[in-house]
């Protein structure tokens, strides 16, 4: 008697259950109408940007040793032979 009366109740829970998936969707609910903003002025002539001016160092000694050849060679370290390897163990 106990079984008839589970198969019973899962039938019926099935039933509802099918029956409810054929409901018809709920209707929209309207949403209150958002608060208005009003429109901010907008300007009637843009706006003038300056436009930067590069610096330039008169006293550049970075610029002025880099860019004389003569200055470069002079100034330029010799090369150093790297030490050959030693031989033997060790």
């Amino acid at each position: 008697m106990s079984f008839k009366r589970i198969f019973a109740f899962l039938g019926v829970a099935l039933a509802l259950v099918g029956l409810a998936g054929c409901a018809p969707a709920p209707a929209a609910v309207p949403q209150e109408a958002a608060a208005t903003v009003e429109p901010v002025a907008v300007r009637s002539r843009p706006m003038l940007i300056p436009t930067p001016t590069p610096f330039i160092d008169p006293n550049n000694e970075c610029l002025s040793c880099h860019s004389d050849k003569d200055r470069l060679i002079q100034t330029a370290k010799p090369e150093e032979k790297a030490p050959s390897e030693s031989k033997g163990e060790g």
